[in-house]
C-alpha cells in the first residue's frame, strides 16, 4: 500500500506523466520501470488512471514485446495483463466518454499487439511457454 501517494493527486499525475515518458524513452531500464510502475499504480491510484490513458502509448507498449530482453518482456506482459483485465469503478470521472474511449483503445491495442506478436496468433506467448 502507498498511502502517502494516494493522498496526493498531484504526485500521481506527475508519476503518470513520467511513466509515459519513460516508456517512450529508448532505454531498457526506463521502459521496464515504466511498465512495472504503471502496472502497480494503475490499480492503486485513480488519478494515475485518468492521466496514464493519455500518456501511455499503445504502439509503444506493443513495440516492447519485440525486445530481446526477458525482463522487458515480462514487465510489458504484466502491464498488458493489468490494462486488459482491469474493471473500472463506476465513478463520474471513469464514465466520462473520452476517458472510456482512451482506456479501452489503450487496452485493445496492447492486447491485440500481444496476440499478433510473432509469426502467428499468440506465437510469442507460445514460444515463451515452450522455453
Amino acid at each position: 500500500s502507498i498511502p502517502w501517494l494516494r493522498s496526493s493527486p498531484m504526485l500521481a499525475t506527475s508519476l503518470a506523466k513520467m511513466a509515459g515518458q519513460a516508456l517512450a524513452f529508448p532505454w531498457k531500464t526506463s521502459q521496464q520501470l515504466a511498465c512495472a510502475t504503471s502496472s502497480r499504480c494503475f490499480y492503486e491510484l485513480e488519478q494515475f488512471q485518468q492521466v496514464s490513458v493519455e500518456t501511455l502509448a499503445g504502439p509503444t507498449i506493443v513495440q516492447l514485446f519485440g525486445q530481446p530482453d526477458k525482463g522487458t518482456n515480462l514487465a510489458v506482459l504484466m502491464l498488458t495483463a493489468v490494462l486488459s483485465s482491469y474493471r473500472l469503478a463506476l465513478k463520474a470521472q471513469n464514465v466520462e466518454g473520452e476517458f472510456l474511449k482512451r482506456f479501452y483503445d489503450l487496452a485493445a491495442v496492447a492486447l491485440e499487439g500481444f496476440a499478433s506478436s510473432g509469426q502467428g496468433p499468440y506465437d510469442l506467448a507460445a514460444r515463451w511457454l515452450h522455453a
